[in-house]
């Protein structure tokens, strides 16, 4: 004769338990650390030419306490007004790099990346979501998306959809002064750290129509927390010349042509069978929201499926903001085969356990024990990265295309330097104005400094030639050597 065991229900964890044992959104949390850390590493995260000059912004912000309102940079366009959109990100990033270098940086890029896992299993559940299901689709979003980790503003942006959808999907029926405090402090920083808070309200769009025919006082809340969010996008340095900028900078098809971010996405290259299997599960999730009538869930994941068809930078928006909300439908959907039947009860059993944990003891006991950082020691003094690992991959552009013979070039050190490798038309510039000799017995800096200076145009004189602004970078170059002395 067996023996009866307790039901799952009655089972309870002791409070050490519950601090120990991690739950589901913490292992998510874990495994893209892990992720970011041992296989994309400094030299993947790092890998885009962008992050240096959203360094250079932002510490050009702090020393100066002031935001950009010209071009900086390229000296073809000089007085050209500028727009730094996304001033409260750079800020943080310089603010980054100045306390750990580039593996501040990178550190940030991992925390960003973590909370964003944190609060996709997190949301995925609170909508319903089965436990086993939620961990297939959180694996497909993290291996498809994986391609897009790098450390620039828009790792935040995915932490700010997600909350978006959340607090649309938790609208009240009654307006409450605390949420809609909440609501403005959330879109005031969305609209201040990335360009993606247009998004909000075509997310929210799509909440009020549902909510419109099937429960006015929820569609009121909504409305008036549109208007209030609408608002709060104002709260920013540029006040509403950045709604116009914003619309320009995104209707430029010739511009956006040619950058390759905003070209669609490629399906023959490497990861395409990913891709596939993302659009696929993202427009079958689509079609079983519309089948239990989830309206607002079916024209949001709709909407972010045709971006991510336009742009490649939808691909991350689709596997962090459209398979969570797919997932509670999805799994509803499962739940109706018999054959899943035990699948799904013992996916509760765990859900049971799983909810009780929080993992909290796991990070406290961490912080305790010393260890070092798993990035490159070249970050963390200061002393470079090596080839592999240069941030940017202009700079490994640069490194691999010989100029004038020269056997070997100065890595990037710091963030100053990389964006100076970034800068590509620059080399042009300089086969021009200086002579063949000079560059392979000094520095690129060295040979700026041998450049004729010429001041700045005054204002309402015409700008020189294009290759005239280099007259401009030797005067900064030879400005930080007086500093310097």
């Amino acid at each position: 004769m067996s023996v009866p065991t307790a039901p799952p229900e009655t089972l309870r964890l002791s409070w050490w338990q519950r601090m120990l044992l991690p739950n589901l959104p913490f292992i998510a949390a874990i495994a893209v650390l892990f992720l970011a850390v041992g296989v994309s590493g400094p030299e993947g995260l790092l890998n885009d030419s962008d992050t240096g000059w959203h360094i250079v912004t932002g510490e050009r912000i702090l020393e100066t306490g002031k935001l950009p309102r010209t071009d900086p940079y390229f000296f073809s366009k000089p007085g050209e007004p500028w727009f730094a959109w996304e001033w409260l990100s750079d800020v943080i990033l310089g603010a980054a790099h100045g306390w750990l270098g580039l593996a501040g940086v990178v550190l940030l890029a991992c925390l960003a990346l973590a909370a964003t896992a944190w609060m996709w299993c997190a949301f995925a559940i609170w909508l319903g979501g089965d436990r086993f299901v939620l961990s297939t689709l959180m694996s497909l979003a993290i291996l498809s998306s994986l391609i897009h980790w790098h450390a620039r503003p828009h790792l935040f942006s995915w932490i700010f959809l997600i909350g978006w959808l959340w607090l649309l999907e938790d609208t009240p029926a009654r307006l409450s002064i605390r949420r809609l405090a909440g609501v403005l402090l959330f879109m005031v920083l969305w609209t201040n750290l990335h360009g993606s808070f247009f998004l909000a309200f075509f997310l929210a769009g799509a909440y009020l129509v549902e909510f419109w025919f099937t429960d006015r006082r929820r569609a009121a809340v909504c409305l008036f927390e549109f208007g209030a969010a609408l608002l709060a996008t104002f709260a920013n340095p540029y006040g509403w010349q950045l709604h116009v900028h914003l619309y320009r900078y995104l209707s430029n098809s010739e511009m956006l042509a040619q950058i390759q971010e905003f070209q669609s996405p490629g399906f023959h290259g490497a990861g395409g069978l990913l891709l596939i299997l993302l659009f696929l599960t993202a427009t079958g999730g689509a079609v079983v929201c519309l089948e239990q009538r989830r309206y607002a869930r079916t024209l949001v994941v709709a909407l972010l499926v045709m971006i991510g068809l336009r742009s490649a930078r939808g691909i991350p928006v689709i596997a962090f903001v459209a398979l969570p909300l797919v997932t509670a439908s999805v799994t509803r959907a499962l739940e109706r085969l018999g054959r899943l039947k035990p699948l799904f009860e013992e996916s509760s059993n765990f859900g049971r356990i799983e909810r009780q944990c929080n993992g909290a003891g796991m990070v406290v006991l961490h912080a305790r024990r010393p260890g070092r950082c798993a990035i490159p020691a070249e970050a963390v003094s200061g002393g470079g990265f090596p080839l592999r690992r240069t941030p940017g991959s202009c700079g490994q552009d640069l490194r691999a295309r010989p100029v004038w013979g020269l056997p070997d070039l100065p890595l990037p050190r710091s963030a100053e330097s990389l964006l100076r490798w970034a800068e590509r038309f620059l080399w042009d510039a300089v086969r021009e104005r200086i002579p063949r000799n000079t560059l392979p017995q000094a520095g690129l800096a060295q040979a700026l400094r041998a450049v004729p200076v010429h001041p700045r145009p005054a204002a309402g004189e015409s700008p020189p030639a294009r290759r005239a602004g280099m007259h401009w970078l030797a005067q900064a170059a030879r400005g930080q050597d007086r500093r310097a002395a």
